[in-house]
């Protein structure tokens, strides 16, 4: 749209009185003077332009109720903006702000002010002055502290700080006695104020990644919380207080530094979703079985290596995931749980699984001394990557085998030995290919295919070959071939398809990505 289309339009709604204007998505990168002139005003819309300045003569427009001016250029706000006292929603997000001016404190209508994605490195004093503000987005800027007036804000409910660079809270933050949502997420915080347990309305809270060590004990003073989210922070515990929380439905601590749990977790009587994958648990408090709403418990990547008696009490739970722990047996109640659907205990040392599963999905890809499956077990579809499974209970028969998510039959998963060169490079289905090249070993695979030799030297374990196989539809098969010279085995390891030579490809195996680094005295 060009500047004259945009004056025809400011004309027609001058003549018409309107209190309506949407100049959005026009292209435009300045606006005419005359826009000043529509006192009547009360809504303009002009995002999605190339605006870079903002004509004086938006300050003339007293009546305005909303202004958006998100996705545009600007890199300022002109003082005059403290002129629109009426103004109760200003959007001035994805734009280029650095700062705000102290006038804008003068808007003291204002309900909701959007400031997303820009580079504030700090808020005005005078911020505070908004003391009708109910929504405060400003998610996705370079905020490294808040002022203490932010405390002053006490009608807000939603503040958005995620994404940012805040080290620290004010013990203000405290003071914001009606807010029921407050995201924090991807910040430096350390600690929070014992204050933030004021915040006893708060329902939605996220913390996660942050650097966050422990919680204040007032965190439990937060009694109508029903989402907590502490992923991806350095908490080496929780304090007794969180099962004070009592409506509290779903509760985030993954990637931390647990060790244990309190007791009091059992508390959570409300609990619906409980993920504390990547921690460093090694037990499990009995207290765990009195949640009797949980639906999904996430437990992987721990160092567990058993689970309570108690966990048999979790009727409604539908989704467990065990993965890479060190259980070796699961307590029998598990088998019973009536509502479990999926079941994920891949990378265990189980040796043997409970009577009783009627499972959609079980995952035991990585259990290698896993050998058989119980007579009576229910799955509809298994996932059994690298088990020490030979064979399948008849009761599986019907069962959907997945081998890295990729449907397999059982003759590739428990007869390998019949598949051929010739069956992988007939293979249209790229990731099915992969998993017959697996399952038939590079080994065998080379002996087979008719392989191009890229290269060839000697190491200590004698002579080392690079060989190439094409694979329709898909990057190269690139070997490097062998020699281990204490054993005198030959291994086949695989490469990536741009190596040259075989020294490129030991570097690479190595871990080097500059061959000429890697000079070993003896290659092993």
């Amino acid at each position: 749209m060009s500047i004259d289309e945009a004056n025809r339009r400011i004309q027609r709604a001058l003549k018409h009185g309107a209190t309506k204007l949407n100049l959005s998505r026009c292209s435009l990168t300045t606006l005419p003077e005359s826009i000043g002139q529509l006192a009547q005003l009360q809504k303009l819309v002009l995002y999605a332009n190339d605006l870079q300045v903002l004509p004086e003569s938006i300050g003339h427009l007293t009546q305005l109720r909303k202004l958006c001016l998100s996705m545009n250029r600007l890199q300022s706000l002109p003082d005059w903006i403290g002129r629109l006292r009426r103004l109760q929603t200003l959007d001035l997000s994805y734009n280029q702000l650095q700062a705000l001016p102290e006038s804008v404190g003068d808007l003291a209508q204002l309900l909701k002010l959007q400031i997303v994605s820009n580079t504030l490195r700090s808020l005005p004093e005078s911020i505070g002055n908004l003391i009708q503000l109910q929504v405060l987005g400003l998610w996705s800027n370079q905020l490294r502290s808040l002022p203490d007036s932010i405390g002053n804000l006490t009608q807000l409910r939603k503040l958005h700080l995620s994404e940012n660079q805040l080290q620290s809270l004010p013990e203000s933050i405290g003071n914001l006695v009606e807010l029921q949502q407050l995201t924090l997420g991807k910040n430096q915080l350390q600690t929070l104020p014992e204050s933030i347990g004021n915040l006893t309305r708060l329902q939605d809270l996220n913390l996660h990644d942050n650097q966050l060590q422990s919680l204040p004990e007032s965190i439990g003073n937060l009694v109508e919380l029903q989402e907590l989210g502490l992923g991806n922070n350095q908490l080496q515990t929780l304090p007794d207080s969180i099962g004070n929380l009592a409506n509290l439905r779903i509760l985030y601590v993954f990637e931390n530094q647990l060790q244990s749990l309190p007791d009091s977790i059992g508390d959570l009587s409300l609990l619906q979703h409980l993920n504390l994958d990547g921690n460093r648990l090694r037990i499990l408090s009995e207290s765990i079985g009195n949640l009797a709403q949980l639906h999904m418990l996430v437990l992987g990547r721990n160092q567990l290596q058993s689970l309570p008696e108690s966990m048999g009490n979790l009727t409604r739970l539908s989704v467990l995931l065990l993965g890479t722990n060190q259980f070796q047996t699961l307590p029998d109640r598990i088998g019973d749980l009536p509502q479990l659907r999926i079941l994920r205990l891949n990378d265990n040392p189980l040796t043997a699984l409970p009577v009783g599963f009627r499972l959609d999905i079980l995952w035991i890809a990585g259990c290698a001394n896993l050998r058989h499956l119980p007579a009576d077990i229910q799955v509809r579809r298994l996932e059994l990557a690298n088990t020490g499974l030979t064979e399948l209970p008849l009761a599986l028969n019907t069962a959907e085998l997945r081998w890295h998510q990729v449907p397999i039959n059982t003759r590739i998963a428990f007869q390998p030995e019949t598949i051929t060169a010739g069956e992988v490079l007939g293979e249209e289905n790229i990731e099915l290919r992969r998993v017959l090249l697996e399952r038939m070993g590079y080994e065998r695979f080379i002996r087979e295919a008719d392989a191009e030799e890229i290269d060839q030297d000697m190491d200590a374990g004698g002579i080392r070959r690079l060989l190439r196989i094409e694979l329709a539809d898909d990057e190269p098969f690139v070997g490097l071939v062998v020699i281990d010279p204490s054993t005198g085995r030959q291994y086949v390891l695989r490469v990536p398809p741009n190596m040259q030579s075989c020294h490129q490809g030991a570097a690479w195996v190595a871990g080097f990505d500059a061959p000429e680094d890697y000079r070993p005295l003896v290659e092993t």
